[in-house]
């Protein structure tokens, strides 16, 4: 799956075999079209977590320091260019 502004490049996308091109500004319902597309292509095998929810975490550097987040803690992720923004029930 590919997502950009840039519509000119989307011929170029299926040519590497991906299974949808999302255009940028993305609506929620696309978005869930795209991924219901995906599931419905691969097999998707049962995961099996390597710890509880409660222990999976990431690391985030952020300003020159690295930050511990914790998977369970993160409500959503914003993206403008560059940039990210990662949203917590705790922090940002």
């Amino acid at each position: 799956m590919i997502t950009t502004a840039y519509r000119e490049y989307a011929l170029e996308g299926y040519d590497l075999d991906i299974v949808d091109y999302l255009l940028k500004p993305i609506t929620f319902d696309r978005f869930f079209k795209a991924i219901d597309r995906y599931l419905r292509t691969v097999q998707v095998q049962p995961l099996q977590p390597a710890a509880s929810v409660d222990e999976q975490y990431i690391y985030i550097r952020s300003g020159g320091k690295f930050h511990k987040l914790y998977i369970e803690d993160i409500l959503y992720v914003e993206s403008f260019k560059d940039y990210i923004t990662i949203h917590c029930t705790h922090q940002k």
